[in-house]
């Protein structure tokens, strides 16, 4: 999906803030128009009087809302409806495209951040390259071939790579393009965003396969492709303080909680248990134990100790 955004900056973070007093308002059934205009108004006095907005007119009329409605419902399939005299949201998977919205918000928090800098504490780490994020998609929609060059990690080696595209995947604050080579019959791969350079979308069309992307990652962990792998239980124990995180930010959709004392979370999971998931076990070390099966154990405790191995050669 492609979202052309014609809106000024300032109506755009005016939707977010349609949405926000909404959001807060729903348990009361939500707001008159009367109600939404007065706290939009206070909000836009706030920030005029602070010296963050240009314009002290608000130009929000009945009017005006009603396209407002339009694009949120056009733009993020966001539905305000009118029901027992007030405006409010309409139940779907909103969950799922605040996001979004949030997104737009800290986009304000860095316009502000020079009167935020005390306050709003930023992670100076450089995310992925979305560049060619608009030039991708376009060539999913018109089923496209697109060439660039790759580099590998470990290899710091550009080669030319021709690709199908066939969708964009986010994982740990990095972006990858989910596709396969146009030559050859090694299957689905991500390829990184912040490796890709000199990206073009060639006139030649390809043809996909059907995919069912739920479903393919459904097993899986992380940007991992294991189509001819099957999932696996896996058992995990956690020491109570790491466990608090697991419960709250769940490693995988099908986690189950096992036990929940003093001592121990345990947990179940099913999944194939690619190297982005071994990593992520070993990333919480001693905090940490698999209990089954037994291959994992394994993997897990050869690379643990290899690790340790190279702090053991340091002090000898």
């Amino acid at each position: 999906l492609i979202i052309k955004i014609v809106a000024k900056v300032d109506q755009i973070f005016r939707l977010v803030r349609i949405i926000k007093e909404l959001e807060r308002h729903k348990e009361s059934g939500g707001l008159t128009y009367e109600e939404l205009k007065e706290r939009l108004e206070n909000v836009h006095d706030n920030e005029y009087d602070a010296g963050r907005l240009q314009s002290e007119e608000l130009r929000f009329s009945e009017k005006t809302f009603q396209r407002d409605r339009r694009l949120l419902s056009d733009l993020f399939d966001v539905e305000v409806v009118f029901e027992d005299k007030k405006w409010r949201l309409e139940e779907n998977d909103f969950a799922n495209k605040y996001a979004f919205f949030d997104n737009l918000l800290l986009m304000n928090a860095y316009r502000r951040s020079k009167e935020l800098s005390n306050i709003l504490l930023f992670e100076r780490q450089q995310q992925s390259s979305l560049r060619f994020l608009e030039d991708i998609i376009e060539a999913i929609q018109e089923r496209m071939l697109i060439r660039f060059d790759y580099t590998k990690f470990w290899e710091g080696v550009p080669h030319s790579r021709r690709v199908i595209p066939y969708a964009i995947k986010e994982y740990k604050r990095r972006w990858y393009l989910v596709g396969e080579d146009s030559i050859g019959t090694e299957g689905l791969k991500c390829f990184g965003l912040d490796r890709i350079s000199h990206l073009e979308v060639l006139d030649i069309p390809v043809v996909r396969k059907e995919v069912d992307f739920e479903k393919l990652f459904s097993n899986a962990f992380g940007i991992s492709i294991a189509t001819d792998e099957k999932p696996q239980e896996i058992v995990l124990s956690f020491n109570y303080e790491q466990g608090q995180y697991i419960k709250s930010l769940p490693l995988h959709p099908t986690q189950e909680l096992l036990v929940d004392n003093d001592q121990e979370v345990r947990i179940r999971l099913r999944l194939v248990p690619t190297y982005d998931f071994v990593m992520e076990i070993c990333a919480r070390s001693c905090y940490v134990k698999v209990l089954s099966p037994s291959s994992l154990i394994e993997e897990v405790q050869n690379l643990l100790k290899a690790g340790y191995q190279q702090y053991e050669q340091i002090a000898h």
